[in-house]
This record gives structure tokens, sequence and C-alpha cells, in this order.
């Protein structure tokens, strides 16, 4: 498992996220992105995903504004 965080505040709606790796990130109705609920912790935008799901890291890499941490 990793752990996967959304800094909603720099999260600019661009869908990257969700576009590239939909089992994992969904639009939270206004653009901004959160965690499917099935990966959601105590937040809506951060908690633990399985480490073979290799599309995190490719959303983390494509989002422009740096707002999503895998680790």
């Amino acid at each position: 498992m990793v752990k996967v965080v959304i800094d909603q505040d720099a999260c600019i709606a661009c869908g990257q996220c969700y576009a590239l790796c939909p089992e994992v990130f969904q639009d939270d109705g206004t653009g901004t992105a959160e965690l499917v609920e099935d990966f959601q912790g105590d937040e809506v935008f951060e908690g633990k995903v399985s480490s073979d799901i290799d599309c995190t890291t490719d959303a983390e890499d494509a989002c422009p504004v740096d707002a999503i941490e895998v680790g």
C-alpha cells in the first residue's frame, strides 16, 4: 500500500488525474480531485492505494501543479 494525498488547495481541477487513473481518482462534483471511496481514509483527499495500481504515479507525474503526492 502507498499513501496518496491530494492538495485540494493546489488542485486546479484540470482532470488529468481522474482521466489517467479513474480507479483511484474522481471529480468531487466541482472538478477538484478526490480519491474514490474504496481508497479514502478519514478524508476524501488522502488514503492508501494498493502498490500494484501503477497509474497513481502516472497521475502524480501528470499533475501540472504537483497537487498529488504518492509515497
